[in-house]
């Protein structure tokens, strides 16, 4: 009975979220320091690494050679216990060296949680993908125990369109699988939903749903996409 009650008011709590992303500022990274010192600097530079510098650390370079994948350098950032590493408007199976955006110094934001965090912005066009993450947990210190609901992608993304260039995938831990695949419309203002809005992809519990555009994705100016459906 419990378990019944406890889905039952997660269910009359829930809300409606939308999450955006343009082009060129979807977060491939977002990083926290969990150090015992301060943080100095925060780089990337495309095609070579992540740098790391910090005052109980020294530094810590990650070339992006030794890493096939974001997941596995996300992983590798994890291990090393100084910063903790969430991949966001990506998939972690993709390759990080032609991916983020070059910054020397990347500025200090908070998320909605108020935990300061340090986002590692996508270079669109030279990664060639353009995502968007819907998740009960994109920022730190998020609660477990919800799911969330898609019910709507809006989006203007310069891609050749093929069977399978938009993708929906669930994402939990380090898992991903392959939800829904479909044509893309290149370049021009689009809404997707399911079943005239009638119906919904709905993760598991602490799952997360990324909308993904792969192939040969440009920069278009005001490219964009937005995900919007239920918290749980």
């Amino acid at each position: 009975m419990a378990s019944l009650d406890s889905a039952l008011l997660k269910q009359a709590l829930q809300k409606g979220i939308v999450r955006r992303v343009t082009n060129d500022l979807a977060v491939g990274l977002r990083l926290r320091y969990i150090g015992t010192g301060t943080v100095t600097t925060v780089a990337a530079t495309q095609a070579t690494s992540v740098v790391l510098t910090t005052s109980d650390g020294g530094i810590d370079t990650y070339l992006f050679s030794d890493y096939a994948t974001l997941g596995a350098l996300a992983d590798a950032i994890n291990a090393d216990g100084i910063f903790e590493a969430k991949v966001m408007d990506a998939l972690r199976s993709e390759n990080p060296d032609d991916f983020f955006v070059t910054t020397a110094d990347q500025a200090a934001t908070t998320d909605d949680n108020g935990v300061v965090c340090y986002d590692l912005a996508i270079d669109t066009d030279v990664a060639a993908t353009m995502s968007c993450v819907f998740s009960p947990s994109v920022n730190f210190n998020a609660p477990k125990g919800h799911r969330v609901h898609l019910q709507q992608v809006d989006y203007i993304v310069d891609n050749t369109p093929a069977f399978d260039t938009l993708s929906i995938y669930q994402r939990k831990g380090t898992v991903e699988t392959l939800l829904y695949a479909a044509t893309n419309t290149d370049n021009s203002a689009t809404s997707l939903t399911f079943a005239s809005g009638q119906a919904k992809i709905t993760a598991d519990w602490d799952a997360e749903l990324v909308i993904s555009f792969d192939g040969t994705v440009g920069n278009a100016a005001t490219g964009y996409i937005q995900a919007l459906g239920i918290y749980e």
